[in-house]
């Protein structure tokens, strides 16, 4: 098993809040939390407060979450140092950023930061404030309408449906019945701030370690208990992670091992 003393450390303190309007810092991880009111289902219908608080809690409850999956697997070395990594920036020092809007990012629940963007110095997208940070799409999270919609665009989505939806059920802002929606949350806070370790999605020569430590540590509905065990026997698998290229390369070839995590991902959206 992987040495896990810099997590106990991380565990040890409880964090300290402070509250000011629509923001919210943990002074522990120098995290900011601001304009999450909405979070994590934006509802153009009603007054939502309490946004923050439950995205504060979100992000403890995903760290106490990833904490266990390390401590109830022998995952391999580089995915190890990947976590590692993670922590490290969740411990370090730098200010990290929690935001939301809602109906801008369109086709993304959230969009996180890279150390590309700072390094490229006008990289952010969608109004994303400086690595590292997320900004949540709460009106996408929801599985909503769009926010802003035209009459036009209603009528659009009636006869899309094949009028099995009413023009008076097409309410901007409020659910979509024929649409999914992120049923764990937390999950997607830990997927996105897996990113602040320069991992992205697809990969070439690697095996999308951003989606299987997602479902592997955050169990989603869509996938069957045999998938999930296998996200996680594929994070253990050294052979996929080894730094051989050509034999890591090999390896995910002869066991067909992208199409099989293509196959979850697909699930999942």
């Amino acid at each position: 098993m992987p040495n896990l003393v810099f997590l106990t450390l991380l565990f040890s303190v409880i964090s300290v809040s402070s509250v000011f309007s629509s923001e919210l810092r943990l002074e522990r991880f120098n995290l900011m939390i601001k304009s999450c009111e909405t979070y994590p289902y934006y509802d153009s219908q009603i007054e939502q407060t309490e946004g923050n608080t439950r995205l504060k809690n979100d992000f403890l409850s995903s760290l106490s979450q990833t904490k266990t999956c390390l401590n109830n697997h022998d995952f391999a070395p580089f995915v190890v140092d990947k976590f590692q990594h993670f922590f490290e920036i969740i411990e370090g020092t730098k200010e990290k950023i929690l935001t939301c809007n809602y109906g801008v990012t369109n086709s993304y629940y959230a969009v996180a930061s890279s150390l590309a963007d700072e390094l490229e110095q006008g990289g952010q997208d969608h109004g994303l404030p400086p690595h590292p940070s997320v900004l949540f799409d709460t009106n996408r999270m929801a599985g909503n309408f769009p926010v802003y919609m035209t009459e036009a665009q209603r009528n659009n989505f009636v006869l899309f449906y094949n009028h099995e939806l009413r023009i008076e059920d097409v309410i901007p802002g409020t659910r979509n019945p024929r649409v999914g929606f992120i049923e764990n949350p937390r999950s997607l806070v830990f997927h996105e701030m897996f990113h602040w370790t320069g991992s992205s999605h697809f990969p070439k020569k690697y095996v999308d370690i951003v989606y299987l430590t997602q479902f592997c540590c955050f169990p989603q509905v869509e996938h069957s208990a045999e998938e999930v065990a296998f996200a996680c026997e594929l994070l253990e698998e050294e052979a996929a992670w080894q730094e051989d290229e050509q034999k890591r390369v090999q390896f995910l070839e002869d066991f067909d091992i992208q199409s099989k995590v293509k196959a979850l991902i697909q699930k999942y959206h």
